[in-house]
């Protein structure tokens, strides 16, 4: 009964990671501005990445890895926030606005 569980838990979380990178932007439509990096994806929304401070290509920007936040820092210590984020080799967007 356990491993039915773990399996179904497991499945469920492989799926979601495929729903999530599924709303990620396209790599070719991610570009620079002055100090970040932008794109737009399919459902018009627009995603935004800090520059990571090391040089990136955008012409050959890869899709890695798409993951739900709860969870970030700042200065005063840890806050709670509800956002997904997408991995594009060493450049991280995530969604702003509509």
């Amino acid at each position: 009964m356990q491993t039915k569980i773990i399996a179904s838990v497991l499945a469920i979380l492989t799926v979601s990671n495929y729903t999530y990178a599924d709303t990620c932007p396209e790599p070719s439509s991610i570009y620079k501005t002055k100090s970040s990096f932008e794109a737009k994806d399919k459902s018009g929304h627009i995603w935004k990445g800090e520059d990571p401070g090391q040089p990136v290509d955008v012409k050959t920007l890869v899709f890695e890895d798409a993951a739900y936040i709860t969870e970030d820092e700042t200065e005063n210590g840890p806050v709670k926030v509800s956002q997904l984020s997408c991995r594009y080799q060493n450049l991280a967007a995530v969604v702003t606005e509509k």
